[in-house]
């Protein structure tokens, strides 16, 4: 496992690791305390979320001395929290959000609003309007205000690629990942949802959503989608992270 760990592609090595599933939590548990291989782990442990994971990367991240290790470790966990109850949890993004204009501390308030606005709560949205005021050409600053707008507004995203009805678990996933992409807002047309990696149990789906409003920019999102418990074809949103800007 540590292998996967080292390989050069990490979104391979996340997407195995989560296919994996919880089998593999003692081992990324027992890996958050190598500094080579922390931040991978962190990353394979939110994506997961499995709740003993996810408390150990909690923990990982207090004793965390090197803030730019910190920060990353915390927007691994912050994305992984859009089905949260606990209120340790809900304090852990508040402080996300309030950091919006820390230096460095823009990856963690970025992803902390991904998963408030994913929420689509009211207390959720309380959280979000901590960041005030915002400016939008700052990119955590841009994802906290479509979260706001996305909460406020109730709309719903319209405007992306449809091919078919939703029939199959990857066509189902996939459409409800598209129908939230909230973090689209003004380029719908250009988003869609790539590769769909199961985890073993098949009760969890890792999704690429990519846009791109131009050949030469693109934003690539994750977005894992559990099954509503006692259900078969349902399936709800359980984590999201921006992954990439290019």
């Amino acid at each position: 496992m540590v292998t996967l760990l080292r390989i050069d592609d990490e979104d391979e090595a996340a997407a195995e690791l989560f296919r994996r599933d919880t089998v593999v939590v003692p081992e990324l548990e027992r890996a958050l305390n190598r500094p080579d291989v922390r931040a991978r782990a962190g990353r394979a442990l939110a994506y997961i979320g499995n709740p003993d994971g996810l408390m150990a990367l909690l923990t990982a991240i207090r004793k965390e001395q090197d803030e730019t290790l910190r920060n990353e470790l915390s927007a691994y966990l912050a994305g992984s929290l859009v089905q949260t109850k606990n209120r340790e949890n809900f304090a852990f993004l508040k402080k996300c959000i309030q950091m919006y204009r820390h230096p460095d501390a823009d990856g963690p308030a970025a992803a902390a609003a991904l998963t408030l606005g994913s929420m689509r709560t009211q207390e959720a949205l309380r959280i979000l309007q901590l960041a005030s005021p915002l400016d939008e050409e700052e990119l955590a600053e841009h994802e906290i205000a479509k979260a706001q707008r996305w909460v406020i507004t109730g709309r719903s995203v319209t405007g992306y690629p449809r091919t078919r009805l939703p029939a199959s678990d990857d066509d189902r996933v996939k459409e409800l990942v598209l129908a939230n992409a909230f973090y689209a807002e003004g380029e719908e047309a250009a988003l869609g949802a790539e590769a769909v990696v199961w985890n073993a149990p098949r009760n969890k789906a890792l999704v690429e959503v990519m846009i791109r409003p131009d050949p030469s920019t693109a934003m690539e999102y994750h977005v894992v989608v559990e099954r509503v418990p006692g259900s078969v074809q349902q399936f709800r949103i359980s984590g999201v992270w921006l992954n990439l800007v290019a």
